[in-house]
């Protein structure tokens, strides 16, 4: 592994290779700027004062600030205004990026985020996205950028450490904080209703997001998704998205039996076996498993729904053990704590078996 170093006060904009060199500043509460020199000879004054005698060891890096400071000359720290994408293509030479956290503590991070990120995720350059959300944030910003990731196709969601240490305390586990704290889940927060869903004055801050590659699917397999023995309630509503594609957010209280799957048809014929395809609903409770019937013979099976499949809601089921040049009647029904759906129906013939 190779690592790269590259000195740039990123923003929303920047003038690439030709960028000039200006002050670094940090963003503030209420709207001011501290300049990055003002920050840090602040903080080696206050340790040289306080009980931190190691600031003036040579070896500590307050010491060199100390000893500038002493100098006629004032403290600047100067890098280019430069934007991620222009980073991107320099100095990293377009390559694909796995993992990207974006962690820059500064204000307009929604036009940051758009316009200085713009090509790295339209040309689908990055695997996951992790940004963090913090006080300088708007409920309008967050909701800015994560439609924006949508149209991209990067489903979004917010991280969370679970408290308790494991649900219903079935076993014990302690995560990444210590003994106080639980596994980590993780709520969509891709295609909700943000007024309705996201209750912003009662969410704690900072809140991580990342956001994943729709069209790289594994990556899914790597979370779990959040419920209440995370005490999700405490940053959404009691809401759920649906894992079909649609990007709505249903109730959790949602009474009835799930709609009829919807779009059945094969995609792969042989002469003893069909793949089948289908979507679940976008109307009703999320399904948990359907009921598949072939006939003739009288063939049953229960299928679990595959929840990981958020790019298009798309499932899919091989079906073996047919005849040849035989027509089946295909039956599926999705099914839920409220019951089974309607029936959603194929007739296909199966292939003929060539001596």
């Amino acid at each position: 592994m190779r690592a790269t170093m590259v000195r740039a006060a990123v923003a929303a904009e920047g003038h690439g290779a030709r960028a000039k060199e200006r002050p670094v500043s940090f963003d503030a509460a209420g709207g001011s700027k501290v300049l990055a020199a003002d920050d840090v000879m602040r903080s080696c004054q206050q340790s040289a004062a306080g009980d931190a005698p190691d600031a003036r060891d040579e070896r500590h890096p307050c010491a060199r600030i100390l000893r500038r400071m002493a100098q006629p000359e004032p403290l600047e720290y100067l890098a280019p205004v430069r934007t991620f994408d222009d980073i991107w293509k320099r100095d990293l030479q377009s390559r694909h990026v796995d993992f990207l956290r974006v962690d820059l503590g500064a204000a307009g991070m929604n036009t940051m985020l758009r316009k200085g990120f713009k090509k790295i995720i339209s040309a689908r350059e990055v695997s996951v996205l992790a940004f963090r959300v913090d006080e300088m944030w708007t409920k309008a910003d967050l909701q800015a950028v994560v439609e924006w990731l949508d149209e991209s196709e990067y489903f979004s969601m917010f991280r969370l450490v679970c408290s308790s240490p494991s649900p219903g305390e079935t076993f014990s586990y302690h995560g990444p904080g210590g003994a106080g704290t639980g596994p980590t889940t993780y709520l969509p927060i891709s295609g909700v209703e943000f007024s309705k869903v996201i209750d912003w004055d009662r969410m704690p801050l900072p809140q991580d997001v990342l956001s994943f590659d729709l069209r790289q699917p594994d990556i899914f397999r790597t979370v779990q998704l959040g419920d209440a023995s995370c005490e999700a309630e405490d940053v959404v509503d009691e809401e759920t998205c649906a894992n079909d594609g649609s990007g709505k957010c249903r109730s959790t209280a949602a009474a009835g039996p799930p709609g009829r799957p919807e779009q059945l048809r094969v995609v792969r014929s042989e002469s003893r076996g069909l793949t089948l395809e289908w979507r679940a609903s976008r109307e009703g409770p999320v399904p948990e498993t359907y009921s598949l019937r072939v006939d003739p013979g009288a063939m049953e099976d229960s299928l679990e729904h595959d929840g990981f499949e958020m790019s298009s809601g798309t499932q899919m089921h091989s079906v073996s053990g047919l005849r040849p040049n035989t027509k089946y009647t295909v039956r599926l029904r999705a099914a839920g704590p409220g019951g089974e759906s309607d029936e959603a129906m194929v007739v296909h013939r199966t292939e003929k078996e060539h001596p």
